[in-house]
């Protein structure tokens, strides 16, 4: 077969308006990929990476270019600085195209040694524009689950009501709700609550992002998943200036269809490193990314309070305060409502939360209440080794075991947020996929019933 001319197009599909289009430097290697993907068809693009600054200015949008090209070569250093800049340029210039670089192995060993390293590539690739890198061998599902999240992102960004390319999706015309959890003393269940809870509310198809602030001791992703999270806290601020919402929510830790997190860095972190890297600054661009993606944002601020702790609180509309039925608690209480006040927060946004309650407690819920009548309670029954167990297998307490008491509060209380929220559940419709993406499986998902809210036992508190 001949070469094609570069910048040749032929027409795979008589699609009106082709969602997703091809670059590829020769055919051997496009169609084993197309082989996999039938149902994906498209314009074909004939050229190298270079071309794909003169490509992208004449796509219509939205569209997704798939690039099956190899790394490029590490010839030039300035002569390369300057394509990866015009790529920059084209790409900034047209929100509505996505770019997805499949990287093709190299033809000959000679070429493969003069190919870009890997970690360079990835590095200039992502400040470039490109959304998602896949490497050989490729996946089938890999490469519709990269297209779907393209495709979702695309179909956000042409229905909103907004100018300028903005990815704000019309849900209510409001961002997404941000509920931070504090605790009061070390040990109150903070981090169990707010990821639990989290689990409850995405069982109701509510859309939930959790961010772990616990930058000294945070494990809040091991109390929904057993698997070592790949991208943290740390490396979406070092990253942030290229993060947009879908991508920062494709690379957290996906616990549940509707439920991410971005996990705490998995190493200690001193305070030189959060005066560095994750600061209010970086907080709050990756919050206004995720609140585009998601309904509901929970912020874990566990017991450790850095310098984004402050921020991170008054981004919040809801705090809800974490504490155990004991006098310590209550002395630990009385300070954390100080520092709020000192920091101008109003008290009607602080739900307390009292965890562990018990009839036999040394303190009653009722008296717990007593002495601090400034704040409403809801209160969690007790069930340490149901907890502890789940917690153990890294799963939530409503997945390990939904009659449990804590597991039927917490679904209680999920219950009552999206009551009242009702128009949450609807909001999503409008990004229902078109053409072969409504027969993407991952769809199939979201048919599964919610969890039956039970009433729990647990202590009330008038």
């Amino acid at each position: 077969m001949p070469h094609p001319n570069p910048l040749h197009s032929v027409a795979l599909s008589h699609a009106e308006e082709p969602i997703v289009q091809w670059l590829a430097a020769n055919a051997a290697g496009l169609q084993e990929i197309q082989s996999r993907l039938a149902d994906v068809q498209g314009t074909v693009h004939w050229g190298q990476w270079q071309s794909i600054s003169a490509i992208v200015p004449t796509m219509a949008v939205p569209s997704i270019l798939l690039c099956a090209l190899p790394l490029p070569d590490n010839h030039s250093e300035s002569n390369r600085a300057q394509i990866w800049a015009e790529m920059e340029a084209a790409l900034s210039h047209a929100p509505g195209v996505a770019l997805i670089w499949l990287v093709l192995p190299s033809e000959t060993a000679a070429t493969q040694a003069e190919s870009m390293p890997l970690p360079f590539f990835l590095q200039e690739a992502m400040r470039a524009g490109v959304r998602e890198v896949l490497l050989n061998p490729f996946e089938s599902l890999e490469i519709m689950s990269a297209l779907n999240r393209q495709r979702m992102r695309l179909m956000a960004l042409s229905t909103s009501p907004h100018s300028g390319g903005t990815e704000r999706e019309s849900r209510q015309g409001n961002n997404a709700e941000v509920i931070a959890f504090i605790s009061a003393k070390g040990g109150s269940g903070s981090t169990v609550l707010a990821t639990h809870w989290a689990w409850a509310l995405a069982k109701k198809q509510v859309r939930v992002g959790v961010i772990d602030l616990d930058l000294m001791h945070g494990n809040a992703a091991m109390h929904l998943s057993d698997q070592s999270p790949a991208f943290t806290l740390y490396d979406a601020a070092v990253q942030a200036d290229r993060l947009d919402g879908a991508l920062l929510w494709s690379l957290m830790l996906e616990c549940d269809s509707h439920l991410r997190v971005l996990p705490a860095p998995t190493h200690a972190m001193t305070d030189a490193d959060v005066l560095a890297h994750i600061t209010p600054a970086v907080l709050k661009r990756c919050l206004a990314a995720l609140q585009t993606q998601v309904d509901v944002l929970v912020l874990d601020v566990g017991t450790s309070w850095s310098s984004i702790t402050p921020w991170a609180l008054q981004a919040a509309q809801t705090i809800a305060l974490v504490a155990q039925p004991s006098l310590p608690h209550l002395h630990n209480v009385r300070h954390t409502l100080l520092a709020l006040h000192d920091l101008g927060i109003d008290m009607a946004r602080v739900q307390g939360v009292l965890n562990a309650t018990a009839r036999h407690a040394p303190m009653t819920a009722e008296e717990f209440q007593k002495a601090l009548p400034e704040l409403s309670w809801r209160c969690i029954p007790r069930s340490e080794s149901a907890v502890a167990q789940a917690v153990h297998e890294g799963v939530a307490i409503g997945q390990y075991q939904c009659r449990d008491l804590v597991a039927r509060a917490l679904s209680r209380w999920a219950d009552e947020w999206v009551q009242a929220h009702p128009l949450v559940l609807t909001t999503h419709a409008h990004t229902q996929p078109q053409g072969w993406m409504r027969w993407w499986p991952r769809w199939k998902s979201s048919a599964t019933a919610p969890l039956t809210s039970v009433a729990t036992s647990s202590v009330s508190v008038s």
